[in-house]
């Protein structure tokens, strides 16, 4: 990849779909439930850097963006 100068290149490229705001809801929903999974599955590894403070900030992102994209679809379909 020839525009990677250094690692955060590289996330930056994975990541940018987060911070575009044409990305479907349902991507922001889907990497935000797979980050906290991670965050849980590292608290039970005994991972230090993981909180239950930072869990429970991970959980109301989830639960933020699911709220956001039933949302949409109830705008979107009317239910």
């Amino acid at each position: 990849m020839p525009f990677v100068r250094n690692t955060n290149d590289v996330v930056c490229a994975v990541f940018s779909c987060v911070n575009d705001p044409r990305a479907p809801p349902g991507a922001e929903s889907a990497l935000a439930l797979r980050l906290a999974r991670d965050g849980v599955n590292m608290g039970l590894r005994g991972d230090r850097r993981i909180t239950s403070e930072g869990l429970m900030y991970s959980f109301e992102d989830v639960l933020e963006k699911l709220d956001a994209y039933l949302a949409l679809i109830d705008e979107e379909i009317g239910w």
